[in-house]
């Protein structure tokens, strides 16, 4: 019987170091960001585990089979301020055909012609270093001008606004999750 128990121990361990790692990523200082990293992260389940983009080396990026990165679009499509100290970090490290997904927060009625631009700003940043960029998403059910989230008709992540369209979120992250799920793990 002991011997029984030290085998499926052992198996499950070894299931456990096999099984793919998502790492999600973004401000622990930023409410909304913070709000939906953790309902994505509840999607996810026990495979994620969140961190705090402001604390880590950006190393830390690299322990993981998924990273999925948050930032909220400020004012007039800029990504918040604390990116700044970030991005050159970023920009050292080999992301060669890790699968990076983005999300991001924006306001579509009251940015309308720059709505969740930080998606851009921060493929621009992956796209280069030769990340892998999953998790497009249908702009059907938004209502904005201009984006430079669309690529292809998509956006190059998954857009969430809380401000005009709360409702839908819990959906939205739903699906989103499901779909990297499929493709990366």
């Amino acid at each position: 019987m002991l011997y029984i128990s030290i085998v499926v121990k052992l198996i499950i361990q070894l299931n456990y170091k096999n099984m793919k790692k998502v790492g999600i990523f973004y401000s622990f200082n930023t409410g909304k960001t913070q709000s939906v990293g953790e309902r994505i992260l509840k999607e996810f389940g026990d495979i994620a585990e969140v961190v705090d983009i402001e604390t880590v080396s950006t190393s830390k990026l690299l322990e993981y089979d998924l990273v999925v990165i948050g930032s909220s679009t400020w004012y007039d499509g800029k990504l918040p301020d604390y990116w700044e100290d970030i991005i050159p970090e970023m920009k050292k490290e080999n992301f060669e055909g890790k699968n990076i997904a983005i999300f991001g927060l924006g306001n579509q009625q009251g940015y309308p012609d720059n709505f969740g631009d930080s998606l851009h700003y921060m493929a621009e940043v992956f796209t280069p270093l030769g990340a892998n960029l999953v998790g497009f998403t249908d702009p059907a059910q938004y209502d904005f001008n201009e984006s430079k989230a669309l690529k292809d008709g998509v956006f190059i992540g998954l857009l969430i606004d809380e401000e005009t369209q709360p409702e839908l979120t819990k959906e939205r992250i739903a699906n989103w999750v499901k779909e990297l799920k499929a493709k990366c793990l």
